[in-house]
């Protein structure tokens, strides 16, 4: 006859640990990226890291590398974001270039996406937003009526 010593797994309590990222971050004097618009917003708000995270639908890991300047939200994620913010944290560009590339953005537009949109190359989109050609009429009334813009504002992003 064997003798089969006593399990002690069964006997002893099962604990979880939770704790948030250590470092309370306070929110930045200067706004430079994203990340700071969001600690500002959190900490304007009272929220954790893990509540925005919720708010947002990531992981409170993935705000905390965004606060800390480790990554940047994908471009899928701006929509959620600036709804988050209630602003699009975006400065006023100075090109049809950049114009074209934070409202792409802000919307959630990848490249690809934008330029299956608007029946052109993903390369052309690219062009555009680094100012080495401009579109065309036709490609131009486009991209108002697919990013909402006003010909006001693109006529301002194209003469400077």
């Amino acid at each position: 006859m064997f003798w089969n010593p006593p399990s002690f797994g069964n006997f002893l309590p099962s604990v979880v640990l939770e704790a948030d990222i250590p470092g309370k971050r306070k929110p930045p004097a200067g706004l430079e990226n994203l990340g700071d618009h969001i600690c500002a917003k959190r900490h304007e708000l009272g929220l954790t890291q893990r509540q925005t995270a919720k708010v947002l639908g990531v992981d409170h890991v993935t705000v905390w590398h965004w606060e800390n300047h480790r990554t940047e939200p994908e471009i899928g994620m701006y929509p959620r974001i600036a709804n988050f913010l209630e602003y699009c944290p975006y400065h006023y560009s100075r090109s049809f270039g950049e114009l074209l590339c934070l409202h792409r953005a802000y919307r959630g537009l990848s490249k690809e996406k934008m330029a299956r949109c608007l029946g052109v190359h993903p390369e052309t989109v690219s062009y555009w937003e680094q100012g080495v050609c401009s579109p065309t009429v036709g490609s131009m009334e486009q991209v108002i009526r697919i990013l909402g813009l006003s010909k006001l504002i693109l006529l301002a992003a194209c003469r400077t």
